[in-house]
Formats: structure tokens, sequence, C-alpha cells
């Protein structure tokens, strides 16, 4: 019920932003547009930090700590 109220609430709130102040929301579209680019550039720029070498299979004890480690945090 919250979520609907908020949901409507806000798309009023906006659409009056945009009637009556069509500056304000123009500026508010373009801070969103910047912290969307900021926050995709930010996660694209970790994932290309990544290594993705997954075609070598894991040699030694570390899938299994792994593994051991996977299951007490998924359990617990």
């Amino acid at each position: 019920m919250r979520f609907i109220f908020n949901f409507i609430f806000f798309g009023i709130l906006f659409y009056l932003i945009w009637m009556f102040f069509p500056d304000a929301f123009l500026k508010l579209v373009s801070w969103a547009d910047q912290i969307v680019a900021f926050l995709r550039d930010l996660i694209m720029g970790l994932w290309s930090k990544v290594p993705h070498n997954a075609t070598e299979s894991p040699t030694g004890p570390a899938p299994v700590a792994y593994a051991i480690s996977w299951f007490f945090a998924n359990v617990a």
C-alpha cells in the first residue's frame, strides 16, 4: 500500500514540477542522467578489472576452501 501511495504521490509531484517549473524539471533530469552515467562508468570500470579467464580450471586447495566458505556463508 505504501509503495502504491509513493508511486502516485511522486508521479503527481514530478508532473507538477514538469508542468509549472520546466527548467527545474530539466535540471533534475540532467542530474539523474549524470548519476546514472557515473554509476554505469564506475561499474564498467570495475568489471573491466575483474579477470574473466573462466576457461582455466583452478588447481590446488582453493576450490575446496571457496566451497566451504560459500556453504557456511549461505547456511548461516
